[in-house]
């Protein structure tokens, strides 16, 4: 059995892959690693401007909670209002919270819906019921 290995050893040795004969790292190697270092550094430059982008408000003690109400459960247009204003209401009263609303969407793609609103909100029909998924 010692020389059955011994001569598979050889064969193992000159196995074609990312080094050639000489033990070196092959061009395709390289190239692969100087892409991916190349993106993983303008991945974290993008990341770092990222992180200082002017939001246009200030997100400390910021909370947003994305909800989806049971047809089921709310089954009319007034049932869903009714479940947001006392949602409204609830949050509006919690110790420490200085301003809440209620909003479809999270910026930039987003349609305002305040208190003073809602009611003056018309009934929505068909499929574009948006106020159910928030």
């Amino acid at each position: 059995m010692t020389d059955l290995a011994a001569s598979a050893r050889p064969a193992v040795a000159r196995r074609p892959g990312l080094t050639g004969r000489t033990g070196r790292v092959a061009p395709p190697g390289v190239a692969l690693a100087i892409v991916l270092v190349i993106g993983a550094g303008l991945m974290i430059r993008s990341f770092v401007r990222l992180q200082r982008t002017n939001l246009g408000f200030d997100p400390r003690g910021l909370v947003t909670l994305n909800l989806q109400l049971p047809k089921r459960a709310y089954p009319t247009d007034d049932d869903v209002l009714a479940f947001w204003k006392r949602l409204l209401e609830g949050a509006q009263s919690l110790p420490g919270v200085s301003s809440a609303t209620l909003m479809s969407g999270l910026p930039p793609q987003r349609r305002l819906a305040t208190a003073g609103s809602l009611g003056s909100h018309p009934p929505l029909k068909g499929k574009s019921d948006d106020r159910r998924r928030h």
